[in-house]
């Protein structure tokens, strides 16, 4: 059997998937190693403040004049934003998750 081998980690693959979801599943792991550091609570805490602040102004806003509807516009913009950070952080992770299942079905065959 041919085998790779990935210096970084100096270890063997059978093939490339195998070290696709090794990587995936390695990236999930560092992405969940940051959620719960201090640092991406605190990331985490301020975009889920940043939705809750978002949707206390939304509902000053008066929807019927040019100039509401403008703010809330801007403020769907940031609250996307929050939400694409909290998303992205959540995919990483069950991506993660879903490629270690999937590594190891994959050395099982």
């Amino acid at each position: 059997m041919n085998t790779a081998t990935n210096n970084v980690f100096d270890l063997e693959f059978v093939d490339d998937k195998e070290r696709e979801y090794f990587a995936t599943a390695r990236l999930g792991e560092d992405f969940e190693t940051f959620i719960r550091s201090e640092v991406g609570q605190l990331l985490h805490g301020r975009a889920k403040l940043e939705l809750d602040a978002v949707k206390d102004q939304l509902l000053d806003c008066n929807p019927h004049s040019f100039f509401g509807r403008r703010k809330i516009q801007k403020l769907q913009n940031r609250a996307q934003q929050a939400r694409w950070f909290i998303r992205w952080c959540y995919d990483a992770i069950y991506d993660g998750k879903n490629a270690a299942t999937l590594l190891t079905e994959y050395r099982r065959d």
